[in-house]
This record gives structure tokens, sequence and C-alpha cells, in this order.
């Protein structure tokens, strides 16, 4: 049971997701042999050792490289093409990705992920650099990458060394010091990561220190917390749930859907359905004909208008949002009337029609147009059709 402090949180814009490598490929390893145990593998990384990446990833630059990293970084960006190149393999690593990209209510995700996966799926240009902080935009979701990215080699956090000069030299960095302000100001939500990273703690513990009992409560994704995980983590005011973390946000939207805030799956595999149909009498359509224009200008509105409704959902648009666009259209059709503005008209009925199905898929939504741009059935188009044909 998702905790409702949490659900209410969520919803109110009071929650930070923080998202770590248990969210992207080391959490749903599509292929047999994660990265960490490549890079251990090849480098012949010694058993005794401490076997965390950080660590790996230090002995394979020392050892193959000489201390330098292009090797290691060419090594990942191949572990992260092998995601790109296979259909089934990026569906399955950006599961979570896509279903966070639904809920909307997370405005503000930071991730230590060095792949570019969680931005291509939220379609929006991550924060990874101190000036990239010009950009921010509190309207729009925003991503801060902590640990750089794959797309910017040099902005990689990857090895010890790596880890250590981050510490001593980025604390106070404006990227930082925008993620002690949120951890100052909202709750956190982890989720694929291990709260007992060094760099995490060394922030975290910096705001207890300052907020005391005034710190607020945050959450963590955790499959199967210890007794010690959920003592130790609970005195620094994170609460551990005990969820696999697909399973938690599938939830977490089934939630939202029963609570009528988004629409459920089946109504995306109706509008795609619906969209397929359209497409498909608008490649049939004879624009030359009588009544042929204003109906082509209405059939790319009808699917112009779904497909605006499926990128709203994929991209977290509550139904009330989506909803108020019938009204502003409204509005503009009548002033289109008003001008008499024939090709206006057929085009912004089209997109009011479509918003009206959305709604109300018994809504009696034709696929054509007759001289006076008002909507008709197939069979009146074609006896519109034959008319035209006599008469030349």
């Amino acid at each position: 049971m998702i905790p409702h402090s949490l659900i209410e949180d969520i919803i109110s814009g009071e929650i930070v997701l923080f998202l770590g490598a248990g969210s992207s490929t080391e959490g749903f390893s599509y292929f047999k042999t994660k990265l960490t145990d490549i890079l251990a593998e090849k480098c012949k990384y010694p058993k005794t050792s401490t076997y965390n990446l950080p660590f790996i990833t230090q002995y394979y630059s020392d050892t193959l490289d000489g201390g330098f990293k292009v090797r290691l970084i060419r090594e990942i960006r191949t572990y992260f093409d092998k995601y790109m190149d296979s259909g089934e393999a990026y569906r399955m690593v950006t599961m979570i990705h896509k279903i966070i990209s639904k809920i909307g209510f997370f405005k503000n995700i930071i991730t230590t992920n060095w792949d570019v996966f969680l931005e291509r799926e939220l379609n929006l240009i991550p924060i990874v650099r101190d000036t990239d902080l010009v950009f921010w935009n509190d309207e729009k979701r925003q991503v801060i990458k902590m640990h750089g990215c794959i797309s910017q080699p040099d902005t990689m956090v990857i090895t010890v060394k790596d880890y250590d000069d981050y510490i001593k030299n980025n604390i106070d960095t404006p990227i930082n010091n925008k993620i002690k302000d949120m951890l100052a100001t909202k709750s956190f939500l982890f989720v694929g990561y291990s709260l007992r990273d060094e760099n995490f703690r060394l922030i975290q513990d910096k705001i207890l220190n300052r907020m005391g009992s005034f710190s607020r409560t945050s959450y963590a994704i955790m499959r199967e917390p210890s007794e010690e995980d959920i003592g130790y983590w609970k005195k620094r005011g994170i609460m551990l749930l005990p969820y696999n973390a697909l399973a938690f946000f599938r939830g977490l939207y089934d939630h939202f859907v029963k609570e009528d805030l988004y629409f459920d799956d089946e109504t995306e595999s109706r509008l795609w359905n619906k969209y397929n149909e359209i497409t498909r009498a608008h490649y049939r359509l004879d624009q030359e004909s009588n009544a042929g224009f204003p109906t082509a200008m209405y059939q790319d509105a009808l699917m112009h208008g779904i497909e605006g409704v499926i990128t709203d959902i994929d991209r977290g648009k509550i139904k009330d949002e989506i909803k108020n666009e019938i009204k502003e259209i409204e509005k503009l059709l009548e002033l289109h009337v008003k001008h008499e503005n024939w090709i206006e008209i057929a085009y912004n009925k089209g997109r009011l029609n479509a918003l009206l199905w959305v709604f109300d898929e018994s809504y009696d939504l034709r696929h054509y147009m007759n001289n006076e741009t008002e909507p008709i059935t197939e069979e009146q188009f074609i006896e519109l059709q034959k008319e035209f044909d006599v008469s030349q």
C-alpha cells in the first residue's frame, strides 16, 4: 500500500524524484551480463576487492588505460548502444521511464545515470553542466544529471578518483546548491539508488545538520530492506518502502487513473486505433472532388487532435488540462465562423470533434465534410462525389 502522505506530496508537487542505476540498465538488464560484471571481467578485477562500480572502473582505468578513461568510456558507450540497437531491450530498460513520463506530477528529477534513456522518454534537454541552470524553467519538467552524461564524457563521474574530486570540488557548485535547496524544501523519492553512496550521504548529512527536526521526510523504494537499513535511514528522515520499482510506478499510475486524473492504457489504444482509421480514410481521399478539400483539412485536424492527446498523455498531462482545450477551440471556432474563414472552420471543427470524441467515445465522429464544412458520413461524401462527376 503506497502511503497516502506520499501520494498527496506527489500531487502537490512536493516530491523530487531521484533515480539511480537500478531504475535503468542495472535494474532491468536485458542482456545476461551487467555493465559492472563486463568491466570486472575485462580488467580481471580481483575477487577479494570491494565489488562496486567506482572501484571496478578505477581498476579498469589504471590497469588497461594508464589511468585515463577513453577505453573505459568507450566500453560504457558500447554497452548503452546495445540497448539502443535492440527494440526489445530498449523497451525493457525504459519501462520505468515511460511510466514516469506519464506522471506529470514529477516536475523535478535528479539522476546519477549516464545514459540518455530518461531524457529521450521525457522529451527534454537535461541539466548536465552548471551553465545549463541558466535555462531552468519552473513551469516545465527539469532533469538534473548529477554525475554527468555519456553524451558529454568530460562530465561523467565514474571512478573512485572522480567521486573524490566531485566531493572535494563540486559540493558548492550551482548544481549541487540547487540539489541542496531541494533537499531542504522538498521531499525526495529515491528509486534504484544506493543510499549508502558517500556522495549522497555527504549532501544529505549537511542538510540534516542544518535543518535538524525540521528536515522533510523522504522515501526510498527498496525491494527487500533489512531491519538495519530501515532503522538507519529512519533516523535520517527516509522511509523505506518495500516495493519492486516497476510495480510501484505502475501501482501509482493506476491509482491516479482510478482517481480520474489520467487516462488508462485502454484509452490510449483506442486513440491509436481511431487515428489509424482516419489515416486510412485520408489516404483514400480525392481532394479534388466536391467537398474534398474541406474534408482534407477536417481529417488533418482529426488526426492532429487525437495525436496531440496521445502526446499529452505520454507527457503527463492530467485529464482536466486536456479537457480545457475544448473551450479554447470553441472560442477560436466562433471567431472563424464570424469572419467566414472556411478553411479554419473546417480545421478547428476537426480539432474540436476529436477532443469531444476522446472524452465521449459514443460521440458521432464523422470523417468527411460537405461544402458547408459540416461533418457527414462516408456514404454522403460518395454521393457528393457522384454529383460532382455528373456536373462535369
